[in-house]
């Protein structure tokens, strides 16, 4: 999924900017500004392992074209494609989900009426919309804990609490 962002500076330069250059390899974008006479600069620690984009882009990228034989970022590129087309996709189901109350409370009759996958994705956002970072093992717990069978209530970061009652879900601070 691209993002064309167009700049304008009064009635003399306009600027597009594409984003991501995922499909644009470092050497091939050199090569079209050394031909428009545009300088371009490298950032140093690009060159060094130090961050995790660095030792991807310097020793996975390569390693998978040598297992593979050919180029990866193609295929990488598709495969996030696929994925934020997915994550649109589970945005809108979450939507309409409607698990909801008036009060904003998650309430798990309707909550359990839904396939597992889907469960999982209302309460990650469920978590998320209410500032809570849904890491898997905190939304393991907050599952686990629609069981009436577990405890009622879980800490959260920031001295929160998600509690269980009536057959719903909140979260108290």
């Amino acid at each position: 999924m691209r993002e064309i962002q167009t700049i304008r500076t009064g009635n003399q330069v306009t600027l597009e900017i594409q984003r991501p250059l995922l499909t644009i390899r470092g050497g091939e974008l050199v090569l079209w500004l050394e031909s428009r006479g545009i300088r371009w600069r490298e950032d140093a620690s690009n060159a060094k392992p130090i961050a995790v984009r660095n030792r991807i882009r310097h020793e996975i990228i390569p390693l998978l074209a040598e297992i593979a034989d050919r180029d990866p970022v193609a295929a990488l590129v598709r495969m996030l494609d696929d994925w934020r087309e997915l994550e649109e996709i589970s945005a809108w189901a979450v939507g309409k989900a409607a698990v909801i109350d008036p009060q904003g409370r998650l309430h798990l009759p309707e909550w359990r009426k839904l396939p597992p996958a889907m469960r999982c994705a209302v309460m990650a956002d469920f978590l998320k919309s209410r500032g809570v970072v849904p890491e898997r093992a905190v939304l393991e717990r907050a599952i686990g804990m629609t069981d009436v069978k577990q405890p009622a209530a879980i800490n959260l970061t920031g001295r929160r609490r998600l509690r269980r009652s009536s057959q719903r879900l909140w979260i108290e601070s």
